[in-house]
């Protein structure tokens, strides 16, 4: 969690990124909760850029939680 806290507070910095929200869930018909990461960037080609890199720094910061953070980027 702190990871993905640290990865946070560096992104919110951007001006490209707009909002960025944090929950959780739990698959239908699974146990195992996942955390769901959503990213509201602002529609230009160097913001879907930016959502990969975000993606990409959340993902590989822990390798054994990785596989239980489910991400998604909207764009306004």
């Amino acid at each position: 969690m702190k990871h993905i806290k640290d990865v946070f507070a560096k992104w919110l910095r951007l001006k490209e990124v707009k909002k960025l929200k944090i929950t959780a869930g739990v698959p239908e018909y699974y146990l195992s909760p996942h955390i769901i990461i959503i990213a509201i960037f602002e529609d230009s080609e160097e913001s879907v850029q930016l959502s990969e890199e975000f993606e990409y720094e959340l993902l590989s910061g822990d390798l054994k939680a990785s596989n239980r953070i489910i991400v998604y980027s909207l764009f306004k």
